[in-house]
């Protein structure tokens, strides 16, 4: 499945927009936590690395732009694989076209890295208003008091290492971020994240509590989103999520297809050999990816 947006559409936003995000995201973190998790961003020839080594995730952990922005060489994958390296980040991911060239392909294979099980896939949706979504949840902005509350959800969500929290916090009160809750009698047990960069927004996040799935938080978040990023004047709003593996399933591609959006591109993963799942301890099955 695939969608071609308009020629006018704003090609090298709509696939930078995430990379924009968590960026933006390292550099809000407070400077003492930055420098606690080693928090740093790289660049080369048009390949950004995201490096976190006090943060044990392939979220915070990946290069973009290789194979996309440019002719690759074999010193520009030596400046990936030796940055991660030096920064002691073992595991990492590397995005790459879905159908790589093979000069890229061999240069990531003699480079050590191997091709992930899962692919990611990128969507996009117009900026039109979407639909009514019914939930017993109250949706609303987060409120400041409830930047922990959504901290421990991401964490939760996406297992990442209870430090993440001190990198999600602030978001909720970040310019370019709104951050978005589900409440069941004022307890926040569902929360999403939104990143608006000239006309393109990008969902960022999505999570909900185990015991809270099945209530419509995701779909009612997923709306509200697109109704921040509507008045917001976007034109273009992406996601990402992993792309279907055999019979597992995806929920989170389901509700973004359901409301609107269609695939624009897959994403190939490469990474060390090592690297067989989401974390170092999980077992290797469905990667909780951005709208996870």
């Amino acid at each position: 499945m695939s969608f071609r947006t308009p020629s006018a559409a704003p090609w090298r936003d709509l696939h930078r927009v995430d990379l924009l995000a968590w960026a933006d995201a390292f550099d809000g973190c407070p400077a003492a936590d930055q420098r606690r998790l080693g928090l740093g961003v790289s660049r080369r020839d048009g390949v950004t690395l995201l490096v976190a080594p006090g943060l044990d995730s392939l979220l915070f952990n990946r290069a973009f732009g290789l194979g996309f922005d440019g002719p690759v060489t074999p010193a520009l994958v030596r400046f990936v694989t030796e940055g991660y390296r030096a920064a002691g980040v073992d595991r990492f991911f590397v995005h790459a076209p879905a159908r790589p060239a093979p000069e890229l392909h061999a240069a990531l294979t003699e480079g050590g890295l191997t091709p992930y099980r899962r692919a990611w896939v990128k969507l996009v949706r117009d900026g039109a208003p979407p639909p009514e979504v019914a939930t017993p949840l109250e949706v609303a902005e987060a409120r400041p008091d409830e930047a922990d509350a959504v901290a421990e959800l991401f964490a939760l969500g996406f297992e990442a290492p209870p430090e993440s929290r001190a990198l999600v916090r602030p978001l909720v009160r970040r310019a370019n971020w709104r951050v978005l809750v589900a409440r069941d009698r004022g307890q926040v047990v569902a929360a999403a994240a939104l990143f608006v960069h000239r006309a393109v927004a990008s969902q960022v996040f999505a999570v909900t509590r185990p015991d809270q799935r099945g209530r419509g938080a995701q779909q009612a978040l997923l709306a509200a989103r697109l109704e921040l990023a509507h008045a917001a004047g976007c034109r273009w709003i992406t996601a990402e999520t992993g792309a279907p593996v055999a019979d597992e399933p995806n929920p989170s591609l389901r509700n973004l297809e359901r409301l609107g959006f269609r695939w624009l591109t897959r994403i190939a993963n490469y990474a060390p050999p090592e690297v067989t799942s989401w974390t170092r301890t999980s077992a290797d099955r469905r990667t909780p990816t951005q709208e996870g």
